[in-house]
Formats: C-alpha cells, sequence, structure tokens
C-alpha cells in the first residue's frame, strides 16, 4: 500500500467523521438546558386524574382492561391469513402435481 492510499483513506475517514459529527451536532437541542426545574417546559402529568384507574386495576385488573374483539374479528383474521398463507407458492400445487 502505497502513501496515497494511506493518505486518501485517512482523509476518507477523516471526512466521514467530520460528517457524523455534525449529524450528531444537529440532533442535539439547540437551546441551553434549563437549571430549574420549575422552568422545564413541557405538559404536567395529572396524577389525581389516573388514581381512580389505579385503583380499580388493583381491584379487579380483568375488568379494568380494554373490551377485546368480538368472535367475527378472529374469524375473520383466521380468515385471512388462510387466505393469506394459501397463497404462497410453497403452499401451491406445482405443475407436475397438477
Amino acid at each position: 500500500m502505497s502513501a496515497i492510499e494511506v493518505a486518501l483513506r485517512l482523509a476518507a475517514v477523516a471526512v466521514l467523521a467530520s460528517y457524523l459529527y455534525f449529524k450528531h451536532r444537529q440532533r442535539l437541542p439547540s437551546r441551553p438546558p434549563c437549571s430549574d426545574e420549575r422552568q422545564w417546559p413541557g405538559p404536567v402529568i395529572d396524577a389525581d386524574a389516573l388514581k381512580p384507574r389505579i385503583a380499580a386495576v388493583r381491584r379487579d385488573y380483568l375488568a379494568a382492561r380494554p373490551a377485546t374483539h368480538n368472535r367475527w374479528f378472529r374469524r375473520h383474521s383466521v380468515a385471512l391469513a388462510r387466505h393469506a398463507m394459501s397463497r404462497l407458492g410453497y403452499f401451491q400445487a406445482s405443475e407436475s402435481e397438477r
């Protein structure tokens, strides 16, 4: 390997590293971080609204879960999966078997 090849490879690595550093700097927030927590931007979570839901889950977690899909949804999903699988080449009969 000649000195020119080594120099070209080092230059390519330097260009790539500078590009990655530039992209990393773009992703960082541009504003300085707040030192005081009371000045932090963003929504506040109201824990009082969550307390009844948490209590319901503690009492009976099965009753607190969202409603499941009905029987038609399951049958339709299985039928769609069956139809999609039957169209795959692995499950198709070859020309010699027909």
